[in-house]
């Protein structure tokens, strides 16, 4: 029997799974995570390492066994990136059939019935990736624009609100208290200044996203129309990515993947599905059903059983 290895790296979390033929995942191993362009290969890869030399541990075979390996990988932006990372891979792992993609593709897989059309990645940042051939994808990568990479794009926005209801170009609204609260000042004047002056506020208010959407979902006017014009820009991603699916059928299929569209009653995903639906009816919208590295299994396994196919 020969086994899948799959791996996800992005900036918070490197990890590894392996899956056996019958889809079943018997391991899994995580390390922190890694970018290469500017952490370097070796740095990032050896954390690869790490994970997969330990997922094949607890999955009790030998790295001999893996028949075919699918790697994710945060900084595959650029014509070249995915050859080169490729390579570097399999030198490290000593894997031959190992391919490397942006790790918003593995996510296409990350749904029970087959791959999506095209995925939108949500956590700190944001991604999206389409299907647009056999073996072809385009990634959106660096056109996504600043204002809207996820989870850090959208505490910054909100927290520009709070500024802009200080000043009286907004109204009053429950998020000033929020990150109040957050940040242990007691006047929005000391919120403005940690926020222009202390190095690495900006980016830890990220983690008071499930706070913000939870207000707007209980009816505060600001941060609800914050998350709903925030859920349109994210539609409009779906819609022109949609657009490029070469396959002609009844109903294409969009995934919402990452941390930020996590929760039963978020309004954020809500809204997304609302607003895209309204706008193209032959379209569902769905939740990932598995972390990516599982994705990326699933990625591997369609790659192993059509190679068997086209070997008959």
């Amino acid at each position: 029997m020969s086994y899948i290895l799959g791996i996800d790296q992005g900036g918070t979390k490197t990890a590894a799974a392996v899956m056996d033929e019958g889809g079943k995942i018997l391991g899994i191993a995580t390390r922190r995570g890694a970018y290469y362009p500017t952490d370097g290969m070796v740095s990032a890869f050896t954390k690869i390492k790490e994970a997969v030399e330990e997922v094949i541990a607890q999955a009790g075979i030998t790295r001999e066994q893996i028949g075919t390996a699918i790697a994710g990988i945060t900084g595959i932006d650029w014509q070249g990136d995915e050859e080169k990372v490729t390579e570097e891979l399999k030198k490290i792992l000593e894997i031959s059939d190992l391919h490397a993609y942006n790790d918003a593709v593995i996510a296409l897989y990350c749904v029970e019935e087959g791959e999506g059309d095209m995925v939108l990645c949500a956590g700190t940042g944001m991604n999206a990736a389409v299907r647009d051939g056999e073996e072809s994808y385009f990634v959106f990568g660096d056109y996504i624009e600043e204002s809207m990479q996820g989870g850090s794009a959208l505490a910054r926005r909100s927290i520009r609100r709070v500024f802009d209801a200080k000043i009286g170009l907004g109204p009053d609204t429950k998020l000033t208290e929020l990150f109040l609260q957050f940040s242990g000042e007691i006047s929005v004047d000391g919120l403005l200044r940690r926020y222009m002056m202390e190095p690495g506020f900006s980016g830890e208010i990220r983690f008071l996203v499930p706070d913000i959407l939870k207000t707007a979902q209980e009816g505060d006017p600001v941060a609800k129309v914050l998350v709903e014009e925030y859920a349109g820009r994210m539609a409009e991603y779906i819609y022109v990515g949609l657009e490029r699916v070469p396959r002609q059928k009844k109903k294409k299929t969009a995934v919402l993947a990452g941390s930020v569209f996590k929760g039963e009653e978020n309004l954020l995903t809500s809204q997304v599905i609302r607003q895209v639906k309204v706008k193209k009816e032959n379209v569902d919208v769905i939740l990932a059903d598995c972390d990516p590295v599982i994705g990326a299994c699933r990625m591997g396994m369609e790659r192993k059983n059509g190679k068997e196919a086209d070997n008959k």
